[in-house]
């Protein structure tokens, strides 16, 4: 019960976290608003409304090529 609790509250509190961002986007008449979120939370997004667009691949540079 515990793990699935955690889970639940872990979502309830991503939800109201893109909500509150996207109604801030809304009231300064953005037209887009992105998300950098992992693939487990495109459910989340996707209820509120959202599409992927595109899909972004983290890079880490070494500083030592260039």
């Amino acid at each position: 019960m515990g793990r699935q609790l955690f889970a639940l509250i872990s979502q309830s509190w991503l939800f109201a976290l893109v909500w509150v961002r996207a109604q801030e986007a809304i009231a300064r008449e953005c037209k887009y608003l992105t998300i950098d979120a992992l693939p487990s939370s495109r459910p989340i997004v996707e209820r509120l409304g959202f599409e992927l667009l595109s899909m972004t691949i983290p890079y880490e540079f070494d500083g030592k090529t260039l």
